[in-house]
């Protein structure tokens, strides 16, 4: 039997039943990515979505809202001036009449009202009207001390924006990273496969050696690993983004890369 065919009889030996199993495995590997090619979501998605559902702005935002009627409310109580409606009805009826007479024009046996002074006599309507003058002082100190916790809420909420952005940033640039390994893995895989398919049949014609081939093979099965290990990465950090910018969406899709600019510092 010559060297030749020696080695197509390896070749043909059940050990390439694992490797084609792992060619099938590579091809499920390439198409993963698939599904979240399409629809590239964007930094600012994250960072609005963040802003909008972070339960700690929400809640401040509503303790502005608040404040900020009370000082309506303290305007109109002791600024703007109030005015009423007072008014005064005084019957007097006749009590010590024998009759049982009911009539307007009462005799000494009738029972009724003297109509000179019921009819309008002490009957009388009075329009008030209240204006604040010496409240001015009591009305800025109430004003001024809303507008001191106003100021403190808008500062608290600056460093909640500020902290949020920072932190979805951090980590919408880590799955960036997480999501160019992978690519570049991808490809680097994609690349190989193709390279053991030529070794295959070059090692079949003898050309190469089987245990090189077997070298090449062994190469690919760790780098696929590796390819599905950051494809779990990816999903886990994407994940993660998502919880913190309150999206519920479990949708896995590509990051788009976004332009960076420095500032040069103040001299």
């Amino acid at each position: 039997m010559t060297k030749k065919d020696y080695t197509i009889q390896k070749i043909k030996s059940p050990c390439f039943k694992p490797f084609f199993l792992f060619l099938s495995l590579t091809v499920i590997l390439f198409s993963w990515p698939s599904q979240f090619l399409h629809g590239q979501t964007h930094l600012s998605q994250y960072l609005n979505s963040a802003r909008v559902n972070s339960p700690q702005i929400i809640q401040i935002q509503k303790q502005i809202r608040v404040l900020e009627l009370g000082k309506k409310n303290i305007k109109a109580l002791y600024e703007a001036p109030k005015g009423y409606l007072s008014s005064d009805i005084n019957l007097t009826p006749y009590f010590n009449n024998n009759g049982v007479l009911f009539t307007t024009n009462p005799s000494s046996d009738a029972i009724g009202y003297d109509i000179g002074i019921t009819n309008g006599g002490l009957y009388s309507a009075l329009m008030n009207v209240d204006i604040p003058v010496f409240a001015r002082k009591s009305t800025q100190n109430a004003l001024f001390w809303q507008d001191q916790k106003i100021s403190g809420l808008k500062i608290l909420l600056k460093n909640l924006y500020f902290n949020l952005t920072r932190q979805v940033t951090g980590l919408y640039f880590t799955a960036l990273g997480i999501q160019l390994s992978y690519l570049t893995q991808q490809e680097s895989v994609r690349l190989l496969s193709g390279e053991v398919k030529i070794m295959e049949q070059l090692t079949r014609k003898g050309l190469y050696r089987l245990v090189d081939y077997e070298l090449l093979k062994a190469t690919l099965s760790s780098d696929s690993i590796k390819l599905q290990n950051l494809a779990n990465a990816y999903r886990l950090q994407l994940m993660q983004l998502k919880s913190v910018s309150g999206i519920s969406d479990s949708t896995v899709r590509l990051l788009k890369m976004e332009k960076m600019e420095i500032s040069q510092p103040v001299k």
